[in-house]
């Protein structure tokens, strides 16, 4: 049997292997007990080794009372194909075949044709540009964020005058017209953003600029509320995604990791929120439907797809900003300061793929102790074995399908998390 499963593995010839899976086979993987524990020994290997392999291809012939799938964990970042359910089984068994003949049934999102309202990338004026130089002066500390946050602050008010708006817009072109254009703020921000690796206390002063303007924009109601907040949620995922390219990563951890205060939000409490403070999931309806509307497309989400769309390449690709997007939610998952129920949805995922998901290639590394060490300052541990126990915590969460639900109901891929790709007790076990 083992040299059977090894050439599964390792001969060319052996194109695809499918594994058959109802609840006995997943807890026997899972413990790696029996025939099945060996079989798995063999294969997630391979599975963990490569995030790029579709060779082995996960089959569900059962599910729980509760609809969960059986799927060992080492599988559960894998496409799978359904045979457990009578009323779509011909559909799954066909694309079954499909895939094995190489014929693609699934596919990513794609961006169609160039919608008229992508306007050219915003110029930040060669004024701003000498202000925020400033930060790189060799001035004392104090000074220096004394400067960030006086630009923060300008930024702050301006966020709020673009926000008033002079005539409501009454079409879908015009919604989005009046959301683009905070393109300039945007392009201010991300270039002040950039230069503010030079002030030691930045995270902190950036920390408050975002509890500030989001208190200030609950303050407004409609759609002032509305555009502002999903604005600051875009600029939150930008700014991750910018100092993760910095590898600022403690920066990332604080900003991750602190507690934020709302003033007008139904729910505040003494203890405050984490940063799903910035969340604008219940403002994105309207710019939802008028990006799918004018673009005649039925996206998951029209603000994931405007986002991606309109990416400023200048400060970030798409694929890290999505990344990005998805570190948030894995923070939710494994992060030492999450405070809140609600785990922080990344409407952006589905414009990932495996070979470029930084989530996933950091997962592949943190077996590394070296890397697993910078890597665990994202999630405010300053030991490996303790974020080695929050991922086993994690890990027992997967297994009995605690996160399913982190999707699109009709998407095929689940939200990107590290332990689709390592054990905990992987985590820091080489050099």
């Amino acid at each position: 049997m083992n040299a059977f499963m090894e050439k599964c593995v390792k001969d060319p010839s052996v194109t695809n292997v499918l594994i058959l899976l109802d609840k006995n086979y997943a807890e026997k993987a899972d413990a790696r007990a029996g025939g099945v524990g060996t079989e798995t020994q063999i294969i997630s290997q391979q599975v963990y080794a490569s995030v790029d392999q579709n060779k082995f291809i996960p089959v569900v012939f059962e599910r729980g009372v509760d609809g969960s799938v059986y799927k060992p964990i080492y599988l559960n970042g894998r496409f799978h194909y359904d045979l457990s359910e009578p009323e779509t089984y011909n559909d799954q068994y066909r694309m079954l075949i499909k895939a094995l003949y190489g014929v693609e049934t699934y596919k990513k999102p794609k961006l169609g044709d160039k919608p008229a309202w992508v306007d050219e990338d915003s110029i930040v004026t060669v004024k701003r540009m000498i202000e925020y130089d400033s930060l790189k002066q060799n001035i004392p500390s104090r000074i220096k964020e004394e400067q960030l946050r006086h630009f923060l602050e300008d930024l702050n008010k301006r966020i709020i005058d673009y926000t008033d708006l002079k005539t409501i817009p009454a079409t879908d072109e015009e919604y989005v017209e009046t959301y683009s254009s905070n393109r300039v703020i945007r392009g201010d921000y991300l270039t002040l953003l950039e230069k503010s690796t030079y002030c030691d206390n930045r995270a902190e002063v950036i920390g408050d600029f975002f509890e500030n303007v989001t208190n200030r924009l609950d303050a407004l109601s409609g759609i002032r509320n509305e555009i502002g907040r999903v604005f600051i949620h875009e600029l939150f995922i930008y700014t991750i995604a910018v100092i993760i390219k910095q590898h600022a990563y403690k920066d990332v951890g604080y900003l991750l990791g602190r507690t934020y205060f709302p003033l007008y939000q139904y729910n505040y409490n003494e203890t405050g929120l984490s940063f799903v403070m910035l969340n604008s999931a219940e403002k994105q309806s309207r710019l939802d439907d008028a990006v799918c509307k004018m673009d005649g497309k039925r996206y998951y989400s029209g603000t994931a797809a405007y986002w991606i769309a309109t990416i400023d390449i200048n400060h970030c690709s798409k694929e890290e900003f999505a990344c990005a997007d998805s570190l948030c939610y894995n923070y939710a998952l494994y992060g030492k300061y999450y405070i809140d129920e609600w785990k922080w949805f990344p409407i952006t995922y589905v414009y990932l793929n495996e070979l470029d998901n930084s989530i996933y290639k950091m997962a592949k590394e943190l077996i590394s102790l070296e890397k697993a060490n910078k890597y665990i300052q994202i999630f405010n541990y300053d030991c490996v074995d303790d974020f080695k126990q929050k991922a086993q915590d994690v890990e027992e969460g997967l297994k009995k399908g605690a996160y399913r639900g982190y999707s699109y109901p009709s998407a095929f891929e689940t939200a990107p998390v590290l332990g689709y790709k390592i054990e905990a007790k992987k985590i820091g076990s080489v050099r």
